[in-house]
């Protein structure tokens, strides 16, 4: 009963995000560039995301639908098949900490979505560091391998 009650708070702050999410996205140079530090301007706050390209396969990555919306200090989005939401803390050298990703319980009937947004939140898991750029935003694991590749939603 206690976990069900978790579970539905972590969903009701997950829908709250992603319905008050701006769909206003920074570019230019920003946080994880070798070039200097970020504008005021380029940060996480604010924006939402599409995912484009991931280190992980999957047949059909647009088809699936990935999205990330962060909004006071909550990362929240759809993993394909769940909703999504988590922590994150930005800070201005590019270094992102993600909390623990909470989603739905659901399933899909194919089993390449399913592993996809296993993947998906497999990856979220390793992010430590991320680079705004001409309206990409791209997260990177501890060793700068790039992990996921979003375009800025319309």
């Amino acid at each position: 009963m206690r976990l069900s009650r978790t579970i539905l708070a972590a969903l009701a702050v997950t829908a709250l995000v992603v319905v008050s999410a701006g769909c206003s996205a920074r570019t230019g140079e920003g946080p994880g560039t070798p070039d200097g530090p970020p504008d005021a301007a380029d940060t996480l706050e604010g924006s939402s995301w599409t995912l484009v390209e991931a280190a992980f396969e999957s047949p059909d990555l647009a088809g699936l639908g990935i999205t990330a919306a962060f909004e006071d200090g909550q990362l929240g989005g759809h993993g394909g098949v769940n909703s999504y939401g988590a922590s994150y803390v930005a800070e201005d050298d590019g270094a992102l900490e993600l909390g623990d990703v909470v989603s739905t319980l659901m399933a899909s009937t194919d089993e390449d979505i399913n592993a996809a947004e296993s993947a998906y939140f497999a990856a979220l898991a390793e992010v430590a560091s991320y680079r705004l750029e001409d309206g990409r935003l791209t997260l990177f694991d501890a060793d700068g391998a790039e992990l996921l590749v979003f375009e800025a939603s319309e």
